[in-house]
């Protein structure tokens, strides 16, 4: 096959070599052999011209990898022509690349009119917002360099760093990759990214940290129309207890069918008993998430006014409230959780249970679950409650291993059903199947 000279490997033979390769698509006066033009390719592993049906069939593949499709997406942004923002306290590498370039004393403008402009790569570094940033575009883009690239609300800001404000098409954003510090010990308001009218977006490897009422909050659209489908994935909500507020993890409300899968931590504000995460709405998948400790008497997730939200595959580590909470609702699936250290850090003890299904809650699922007791002695009023107030019952316990840990007896027993008609079989109780 011929090929170019190689400099320093082909000394005494270059030329030959050279006029080999020249060959190939020229003749010995130079012009070019028939057939042959500057938009036709060359194959070159048989130097032959490639036929019209493999030059079409080219063409295709070029035009599909343009599109990013069939691409080596290998050293590439995760969004498309993307407007680089320089934090003020950004590396000094950073801060020599081109890009726009922030002060830090406000940098709420500048990122609103970059974000509503297209995809936004942040540097490391931290973006202090004394506005909330309005997102009206329909695909936001902003991807940070992982948790050190901070979006930090003002003292007094008293408000959500970012707000949806979508169109009919609703928001279909894409966040990923830094740290959002709601800074809630200065606030009497507010939150992480108030998402209304949220529709298909995604969150990806986020820090929602020190968030007033919640990190993240899961809205219906301004003219009250559902949103949904939202995933949120990988992402760290912690550091709340410090807040005034509620400092809820994920609240949803209007909001449907959409999958969480993340991990809460140390949650629960000053405020009124709360969850790391509450539905309002119904038809959602919390599914391998974790919950670790909280104050305040915070729970894991409250399902409340909504339907057949579904809590699979979650570790419940030492949550202080009830962990997982059903009311007003039905025709939830709690299946295959592991519940430990059941109300541990509880302010009263006593008066926290691992599931508990109140006022008119009917036709759930609760099966496959490990719940274990604190091992505090009376720290835990029971594993499984159903408060018949309100008419609960006609629920499904069953398949549940529910067993004492070390000294931790429980104030009111391993299970409390105070409803009707409800099956509770085959849970195995301390090592005996009842």
């Amino acid at each position: 096959m011929a090929r170019l000279p190689q400099p320093g490997a082909d000394n005494g033979t270059w030329g030959g070599v050279l006029n080999d390769f020249l060959e190939v698509a020229h003749n010995t006066d130079g012009t070019l052999k028939t057939g042959v033009s500057a938009d036709v390719l060359i194959d070159g592993a048989t130097n032959k011209v490639f036929t019209n049906t493999e030059k079409n069939k080219l063409a295709t593949l070029a035009a599909v990898a343009v599109s990013g499709s069939y691409s080596d997406l290998t050293n590439k942004p995760l969004v498309a022509n993307p407007t680089l923002v320089i934090a003020a306290d950004a590396p000094a590498s950073w801060q020599a690349a081109a890009g726009v370039h922030l002060d830090g004393s406000n940098d709420s403008a500048a990122l609103s009119t970059a974000i509503n402009s297209g995809a936004v790569i942040l540097s490391p570094g931290t973006f202090t917002l004394s506005s909330p940033i309005t997102i009206t575009i329909v695909n936001p883009q902003v991807v940070g360099q992982g948790w050190s690239s901070v979006i930090k609300i003002a003292n007094g800001m008293n408000n959500w760093a970012m707000i949806f404000n979508p169109g009919g098409q609703g928001t279909r954003g894409l966040f990923s990759n830094f740290t959002l510090d709601g800074n809630s010990s200065n606030q009497t308001a507010g939150g992480g990214i108030h998402a209304s009218g949220a529709v298909q977006s995604e969150f990806h490897f986020m820090h929602f940290t020190n968030c007033y009422t919640a990190g993240l909050w899961l809205d219906a659209f301004p003219s009250t129309a559902f949103g949904h489908h939202n995933k949120v994935i990988s992402c760290l909500f912690d550091a709340t207890i410090a807040s005034p507020g509620l400092g809820h993890g994920v609240l949803i409300n209007s909001n449907d069918e959409n999958y969480i899968r993340s991990e809460f931590q140390f949650l629960g504000g000053t405020g009124t008993p709360t969850y790391a995460i509450r539905d309002l709405t119904g038809l959602n998948t919390f599914q391998g998430s974790v919950f670790v400790g909280g104050r305040n008497d915070t729970g894991g997730i409250e399902l409340r006014d909504g339907q057949r939200s579904r809590v699979l595959n979650c570790v419940f580590d030492g949550v202080s409230g009830t962990n997982v909470f059903i009311a007003s609702s039905s025709g939830h699936n709690i299946s295959n959780n592991v519940f430990t250290s059941i109300a541990d850090q509880a302010a009263s003890a006593g008066t926290y249970s691992g599931i508990r299904l109140e006022f008119a809650v009917k036709e759930c699922i609760i099966t496959g679950n490990i719940l274990e007791s604190s091992p505090t002695a009376g720290r835990t009023r029971s594993l499984i409650r159903e408060d018949g107030s309100g008419g609960t019952g006609v629920n499904i316990v069953k398949d549940n291993v529910l067993r004492q840990s070390g000294a931790g007896t429980l104030s009111s027993g391993f299970t409390e059903m105070g409803g009707t008609g409800s099956r509770v079989t085959d849970n195995a109780i301390n090592g005996t199947i009842v």
